[in-house]
């Protein structure tokens, strides 16, 4: 595929990009009269774009890659990239899509920023106070899950001989990361080694800014300081993150586990082929001299029969 097609495929995203402006300017809209019973369709029509664009940015990142080995830019280009390495018009081209997508894209976060602390500032006080309590179960839930136990051994605690990673105030009792002991590790083949654990702190965030006190701090200034949420909204995108990135790294490491054990399932099957090669028995080449060895017996038997002379039980007879 050319750049032509690649372009147009830009221009597909454009048009997404667009129309998500426009329905989370309806949002707002609808925020910003009080409209709330409209307020879910236009979060669908919302969640509606978002997986268009989702999948057309799956397109566009395959068309891309084919477009710079065409242009000789190596893997992942940017947009810049291609841009510099394209010939006329294409370069002007495709700068003209760069600046339009930082345009727009900025302009979806700005909106989608405001959207959430217009959603913050309409409720009304009883209904923070339930979203509150919701919060404070959901850290309950949270910190059981961070207390997960595999043989007897909290999972986020490292090697620390404690029963639990974290105590009921959420303060960590484990191993801290960089620490000796932090590390859990295990032999998947000669030489190499994985790491099979994350310390909680990796994977809830640091004390002090961990999931845990997030939470704790957005329950409470739901009930008492409702202007400082949009601050926890940046506090809460930080831990979400950490958490996201922790999840990313135990995908890795899972990859890592599997493409040894499918190394390790090719190895013993190339061993069994090559064992069976040497110790499994031709059926029919040794059913074949086992009747040839059978009927040189009985010509040995019956040739014997003849020279030898009769036995006292047969001159008895």
């Amino acid at each position: 595929m050319g750049l032509p097609d690649v372009s147009h495929i830009w221009w597909r995203e454009r048009s997404l990009l667009e129309q998500l402006l426009f329905k989370l300017t309806e949002e707002q809209m609808l925020l910003a009269a009080g409209h709330v019973r409209w307020l879910s369709a236009a979060t669908d029509e919302v969640e509606v774009v978002l997986e268009d664009i989702a999948h057309a940015e799956l397109v566009r990142a395959i068309e891309v890659q084919a477009a710079g080995r065409e242009l000789g830019v190596g893997p992942n280009p940017s947009l810049r990239d291609l841009a510099e390495a394209a010939l006329p018009p294409w370069g002007a081209i495709l700068m003209e899509h760069r600046d339009a997508f930082l345009k727009v894209t900025e302009e979806i976060t700005e909106l989608a920023k405001a959207n959430r602390q217009l959603i913050l500032r309409g409720y009304a006080a009883e209904d923070r106070a339930a979203i509150a309590s919701q919060i404070d179960s959901l850290r309950t839930n949270l910190l059981e899950l961070a207390n997960t136990t595999y043989m007897n051994r909290p999972l986020f605690a490292g090697t620390s001989p404690t029963a639990k990673a974290y105590d009921s105030s959420a303060n960590y009792l484990g191993t801290n990361p960089g620490s000796p002991g932090d590390q859990v590790m295990r032999t998947v083949a000669p030489n190499v080694t994985v790491r099979v654990n994350l310390t909680g702190p990796e994977v809830f965030g640091a004390p002090g800014s961990d999931i845990f006190s997030v939470l704790s701090t957005v329950a409470n200034d739901l009930r008492t300081n409702p202007a400082n949420l949009s601050n926890d909204i940046g506090a809460l995108d930080g831990a979400t993150t950490t958490m996201k990135n922790a999840q990313a790294t135990i995908g890795a490491r899972y990859h890592e586990i599997d493409t040894m054990r499918s190394r390790n399932d090719a190895l013993k099957l190339t061993t069994t082929t090559a064992l069976s090669q040497l110790e499994d028995v031709d059926l029919p080449a040794t059913v074949s001299k086992l009747q040839m060895q059978e009927v040189a017996y009985q010509a040995a038997l019956a040739a014997t029969s003849k020279t030898v002379g009769p036995s006292l039980v047969d001159f008895l007879k």
